[in-house]
């Protein structure tokens, strides 16, 4: 019972961070997209 719970525990930080390191993608490529224009003109 022990090694389940923290296999369990393992796969949800697991899944925390992924979804962090796809937050941080996605803002990072949201800024990408935002200054492009602006890079453009300059």
């Amino acid at each position: 019972m022990q090694n389940y719970l923290t296999l369990r525990h393992l796969s949800i930080n697991m899944s925390i961070t992924c979804k962090r390191k796809y937050y941080f993608l996605k803002l990072i490529y949201h800024i990408i997209t935002i200054l492009s224009p602006f890079k453009l003109i300059i």
